[in-house]
């Protein structure tokens, strides 16, 4: 006789709002997966799974992993005291399933007896004046109630999460810790992005195998080692100005057999590229945005300087993708250098709203002469009228 189905499983997936679509492109990829939805704006997706835990937990392109709790509707213009209450009584509820979720939390972490704390993160564009650490208190009074579990937010075996967003609430059960967002680090950059965002950057690069991809500004490696999984079979290239990046990304790709081989490093300036022309396929850069790295009045200087650099090094209809918060210069570069098309921005929240760019490189369109101006002066054959 055949073996039973696995009975689907309910979770709930965050990620960076302005990522859905390359998160919907690895969730797709799991045999027994099904998106039930998914919100590009909120950054959460809910999903129905019959694979294994470890088929989910390893996916690199998510922010977090939930078993799911439900959800529960928050009405509009609700008080601090009305919205306290609600919170409260949410965990008690007989149609909440604890049970299930649990049995994915044990499934995971043995039978560990539960210490407990609860978090909460409101999505872009939800608002209301209880601020996250209110929220997740009242919400952690409601499980102490039920569960009488000790509470601990730093020693805890299970962290409970609720994403709040227009209207509603998810909540889970974590089943990704946060080493998840330090994998494969060993040295850090304080400006480093984040490995799912970084993946996610290069599953939107569109990279194919034999592609070659260069990440020029590399910080510590965090985008060349995520390129490096999201597309096994492409040549990555990356390097930075700064010696001290150069070895962080060393050390790095050190952090998992093989790395290494599929990454090479160098110490460059990213605006006199030792390239040939036509050499490069795809770029992906987190460039520098003002904030914690460099400044605006730099940066005015720098931008064009890496755009003509970049545009000698690509192919013909190469692409850079690039992250950054400086749209004006983002558009200068398009409006005063020939050889750009833009393909598409990106909105995307890092905790606060950056683009991503998609700039692909095409024929030069010709200069038109300027035209001579008209009137008697036209005349320059030396006679007079």
């Amino acid at each position: 006789p055949g073996q039973s189905k696995m009975a689907a499983r309910r979770f709930l997936a965050t990620f960076n709002s302005g990522l859905g679509e390359a998160v919907a492109e690895t969730l797709r990829s799991v045999p027994g997966l099904t998106i039930d939805e998914i919100n590009n704006e909120a950054g959460f997706a809910m999903i129905s799974a019959t694979c294994s835990l470890a088929a989910l937990t390893e996916l690199r392109s998510l922010k977090g992993l939930y078993a799911s709790l439900g959800q529960f509707s928050i009405p509009a213009d609700l008080s601090a005291a009305e919205m306290e209450g609600l919170l409260v009584q949410w965990a008690p509820k007989d149609d909440v399933p604890w049970e299930a979720a649990l049995a994915c939390w044990r499934e995971k972490n043995g039978e560990t007896a539960p210490i407990f704390r609860v978090t909460a993160e409101k999505a872009p564009g939800y608002t209301h004046a209880m601020k996250s650490p209110a929220i997740a208190g009242a919400m952690g009074l409601g499980v102490l109630n039920r569960f009488h579990w000790p509470v601990s937010m730093t020693g805890f075996s299970l962290n409970i999460f609720a994403l709040f967003v227009s209207g509603a609430a998810h909540v889970g059960i974590a089943l990704t810790d946060e080493r998840s967002q330090i994998r494969n680090r060993v040295v850090y950059s304080r400006t480093a992005l984040q490995p799912h965002i970084a993946f996610n950057l290069s599953l939107l690069a569109g990279i194919r195998a034999g592609d070659v991809v260069m990440d020029p500004m590399c910080g510590c490696g965090t985008i060349p080692i995520e390129a490096s999984f999201a597309c096994p079979g492409a040549f990555i290239l990356c390097g930075d100005v700064y010696s001290r990046n150069v070895e962080a990304t060393r050390a790095n790709l050190q952090t998992q057999k093989g790395l290494s081989q599929r990454v090479q490093v160098m110490h460059w300036d990213a605006t006199q590229l030792p390239l040939r022309e036509g050499s490069i396929d795809v770029i992906v850069c987190d460039m520098p945005w003002g904030q914690r790295s460099g400044t605006f009045a730099a940066n005015c200087k720098l931008y064009p300087r890496l755009f003509r650099e970049w545009r000698r090094v690509l192919r013909l209809g190469g692409r850079v993708h690039a992250l950054t918060l400086e749209k004006g210069l983002m558009k200068n570069v398009l409006d005063t250098q020939r050889g750009w098309a833009l393909e598409r921005a990106i909105p995307v929240n890092v905790g606060y709203q950056v683009t991503l760019y998609t700039l692909v490189t095409v024929v030069p369109a010709p200069r038109v002469p300027k035209a001579l101006p008209s009137g008697p002066s036209d005349h320059v054959d030396g006679t007079s009228g």
